[in-house]
């Protein structure tokens, strides 16, 4: 028995056991004075969970490497049997944020018929990063498969870059087709890793077209894209992303048309995919956490958002069901004529009176700062004032007796535009606005008028408003200065001066478009008028054909868009009582159009409809017989 007991072997479980708790015990010693390691160990330990009155935690107080707070924190989790991520306060707590969650579902809208809509998209550096599981090869090394491409229309990759301190630009940089790729393993932010696509925040990418030119900007571009997110449901969800060459900005000009269509800030497409800090792009956020004060906050959220469950990219244009342009004006002059933006001293172009020949040195002259200031708030107070329709449609409905009753004349104000550039110019303002300010008339319903007339510059986005805010007729060139006539209230008329030659060139009217294009727009307010100048002494050479005469070298095929002109006022005159007798109704207007009685060639002597024809010019009518 002795002999069988000393051989049994002894059991080595035990001991590995207590060398492995040695082992694990000196590891934890050596490891614990890290806070951060501490506080994981609390949590993940399941002893923390079942001790009862969690005397286990007691011994770490001795460690001094938990703090009480966290401790606390620990025990409280461990009491209640749910182990928790246990983190120490902030220094300073923030207000808890209002999480903002969406279901949207972009559908049924123009973007969808003319755009490319992409899903689970996130933009970085310029390019597009796709997640979609069917742009990545299946079980084999390849290139990406069936990424889209997207490359603009051509007259959408027209872009002009301006030159560092100079008054040149190179005409072809273009603007760059969107390099999209797949997802990496390798990606350089953890948003992009690991991405939280933002449901509610919906980017449009837009190629613009001729972004360069205010009138195109206005007309083509940004009207089209206003017409676009009125018949969209997730309108207020749109952020818009203008598309630019050489990641440059949006221009101040287009920045000043589109920004009012979002609420949300309007970004070049290099501003919009800028890579962020991992802090600072986030899914979550309340509105305005990351903008500036008073500024448009960057994302529905209001956190900075790189990645997105929709978007879209617009390659060539934008096609709503109509393409409201005069609507679109309103909506500008009311955004910037508003309280939070007051036109203020932007109308000062507006002469409370005519100015005659004896006063004109006098006004002239400067004044002292409280005449100036007086003046100042007599302007606003005659802008502010000003009926929300033209004086023309107030004509229609003051009959003969009312007019008679108050024994005096209705004002009609016409503003002649003065280009800033030296092309274009009318050379003979000063007898026209002589001519105009002596001008009276009796409307068909008995109306007496009186012309109140003046020339203004037009500078900038708010300065166009508020002269056209003013004018009951706007009288100019061809030309996008005429683009501010959209701000002009309902009932208004534009009287367009086409230079001598220039109806000629190409066979697309485009000296026509203004007129054909508002004639369309079946909510526009807005009555478009049109003087094609055929005498040979209506037109000066503008400075590329002057340069080119005096130098000898043939003169550019497009020089007459150039050209100074010369303008009789009784063609001018013809014009106005069409506008008039109109009394801005816009049946009637349309009525004339369509007869061709809307256009006129001015001859020397003579001044004669041009006919329906979009196409006719001063060569076609004399051919025709039309004028001598």
């Amino acid at each position: 028995m002795v002999l069988e007991a000393a051989a049994k072997p002894r059991s080595w479980v035990p001991l590995l056991v207590k060398a492995l708790g040695l082992a694990i015990l000196a590891l934890a010693l050596l490891v614990l004075p890290s806070r951060a390691f501490a506080g994981r160990l609390v949590e993940r330990l399941d002893v923390f969970a079942n001790v009862k009155k969690n005397t286990s935690l007691k011994p770490l107080r001795s460690w001094r490497q938990v703090p009480p707070p966290l401790l606390e924190l620990a025990q409280t989790a461990a009491a209640k049997g749910q182990p928790q991520l246990v983190q120490p306060p902030a220094a300073s707590a923030a207000p808890p944020k209002r999480n903002i969650s969406c279901q949207l579902v972009p559908k049924n809208s123009p973007f969808d018929w003319s755009c490319k809509r992409l899903e689970d998209a996130c933009v970085d550096q310029g390019r597009l990063i796709l997640y979609g599981q069917q742009y990545r090869p299946r079980f084999s090394n390849g290139p990406p498969v069936g990424l889209p491409v997207l490359k603009p229309a051509a007259r959408s990759r027209r872009f002009y870059f301006p030159y560092w301190h100079e008054d040149t630009k190179d005409m072809k940089a273009g603007a760059p087709p969107i390099h999209v790729r797949a997802p990496s393993s390798r990606e350089p932010r953890r948003y992009l890793d690991v991405p939280s696509f933002s449901q509610c925040t919906v980017p449009i990418v837009f190629y613009q077209h001729n972004p360069f030119n205010f009138a195109h900007v206005l007309r083509d571009n940004a009207a089209r894209m206003h017409s676009a997110l009125q018949e969209t449901a997730w309108a207020d969800h749109a952020r818009l992303v203008i598309m630019t060459g050489e990641g440059l900005p949006v221009s101040s000009m287009a920045l000043g048309l589109w920004q009012p269509l979002s609420k949300m800030r309007v970004d070049s497409w290099a501003e919009f995919s800028v890579r962020l800090p991992d802090g600072q792009a986030s899914g979550k956020g309340s509105k305005g956490e990351w903008a500036a004060p008073g500024a448009p906050p960057p994302s529905f959220e209001g956190s900075e958002q790189r990645c997105f469950k929709h978007m879209y990219v617009c390659l060539n244009d934008v096609h709503p069901t109509h393409v409201r342009v005069h609507d679109f004006g309103q909506f500008l002059a009311r955004y910037y004529g508003g309280p939070q933006n007051p036109l203020g001293a932007e109308a000062s172009a507006m002469p409370a009176r005519p100015p005659s020949a004896a006063r004109q040195p006098r006004l002239e002259q400067k004044v002292d700062g409280r005449r100036q200031q007086q003046s100042e708030e007599q302007q606003q107070q005659q802008l502010t004032q000003l009926p929300p329709v033209s004086a023309i449609r107030q004509l229609g409905a003051l009959p003969q007796t009312a007019q008679k009753q108050q024994g005096r004349e209705l004002q009609l104000r016409v503003l002649f535009s003065k280009r800033s550039s030296g092309d274009r110019r009318l050379l003979n303002t000063a007898e026209l606005l002589r001519r105009c300010n002596a001008w009276r008339y009796t409307a068909p319903s008995g109306a007496q008028l009186r012309a109140l007339c003046w020339e203004a510059e037009t500078p900038s986005l708010k300065a166009g408003i508020a002269a056209a805010q003013q004018a009951d007729v706007l009288i100019g060139p061809h030309g996008a200065n005429l683009a501010n006539a959209y701000f002009m209230r309902p009932g208004s008329s534009v009287i367009e001066l086409t230079m001598h030659g220039f109806e000629g060139l190409g066979t697309d009217s485009a000296h026509a478009n203004f007129a054909r294009r508002n004639y369309i727009d079946d909510a526009s307010q807005l009555q478009w008028w049109k003087l094609l100048l055929c005498a040979p002494d209506s037109w000066r050479p503008g400075t590329r054909e002057a340069k080119a005469m005096r130098q000898g070298k043939p003169v550019a095929r497009d020089a007459p868009k150039w050209r100074d002109l010369v303008v009789r006022w009784p063609a001018i005159e013809t014009a106005l009582r069409a506008a008039v007798d109109t009394a801005g109704d816009m049946a009637a207007y349309r009525h004339r159009f369509e007869r061709g009685r809307w256009m006129w060639l001015s001859t020397a002597n003579s001044t004669v409809p041009a006919g329906r024809d979009l196409r006719q010019t001063c060569q076609k009518a004399q051919a025709e017989g039309r004028i001598p």
